[in-house]
């Protein structure tokens, strides 16, 4: 039986959902961006490079909030995730 747990990582593995989600509301998510070391980190931070965060924490908040609406309010959701193996 599928989870909302494993409901909200299928949502966020799934690149045309979040594509999508972005689109709707505005967001700039990403879950595919690559991960900096801690090194790689502090030579960016002494060096005066400091990219822009990946993901906003607020649009993460959002867009996790978004797929537990989804989950609650559609059974079929539910059905569609025990299908897929979620």
């Amino acid at each position: 039986m599928a989870t909302v747990f494993d409901w909200v990582l299928m949502c966020a593995e799934t690149p045309e959902f979040v594509a999508q989600y972005n689109r709707l509301f505005g967001a700039s998510i990403n879950f595919s961006a690559p991960r900096r070391t801690p090194i790689e980190a502090m030579v960016d931070r002494a060096c005066g490079h400091e990219p822009a965060p990946v993901n906003d924490e607020a649009d993460m908040h959002e867009f996790v909030a978004y797929c537990i609406d989804l989950w609650c309010r559609m059974p079929e959701v539910k059905a569609a995730a025990a299908r897929m193996g979620a």
